[in-house]
């Protein structure tokens, strides 16, 4: 696990000059970390008949969710890079979680960042194309 999260890392660490293709490498890194620091057992029917029912509420598999749980300053990381790809929904949901997690280990700064940093994917997820109204059109309207 360490050496995926070192790589993640690394590439978390050049910021928004990473490339996307970089950026979604890491992205799978993280994840593939948070599956392996998990306490819940992939083989076990038990957890599989949950995942898929947690699979309908969560974008995400239960034993990342509890690799979550136990590293939200990680889960943080994973929702930057996941905002340098260009996956600013997915981003959101990923500093929701870290959000959840800093609240629950009693960290109410870093939940506050968290949650700042989820406005923030969702703001730049905004675009005409997706039907939704964007700032930068508000923009132009003032500018007119």
């Amino acid at each position: 696990p360490a050496s995926r999260l070192g790589r993640a890392r690394a590439v978390r660490s050049l910021g928004s000059s990473a490339t996307p293709t970089q950026a979604l490498q890491a992205a799978n890194d993280y994840e593939i970390y948070f599956n392996y620091i998990s306490r819940i057992d992939a083989d076990d029917e038990d957890d599989q008949e949950q995942d898929n029912a947690l699979s309908k509420s969560s974008f995400l598999p239960r034993a990342v969710l509890d690799g979550i749980q136990r590293n939200p300053y990680a889960a943080w990381e994973w929702g930057m890079v996941e905002r340098v790809a260009g996956n600013y929904d997915r981003a959101a949901g990923i500093h929701q979680l870290a959000s959840n997690a800093f609240e629950e280990i009693g960290d109410k700064p870093r939940a506050v960042i968290c949650r700042l940093d989820r406005g923030l994917n969702l703001a730049a997820g905004l675009n005409e194309d997706s039907g939704r109204k964007g700032v930068s059109g508000d923009v132009t309207k003032v500018k007119e």
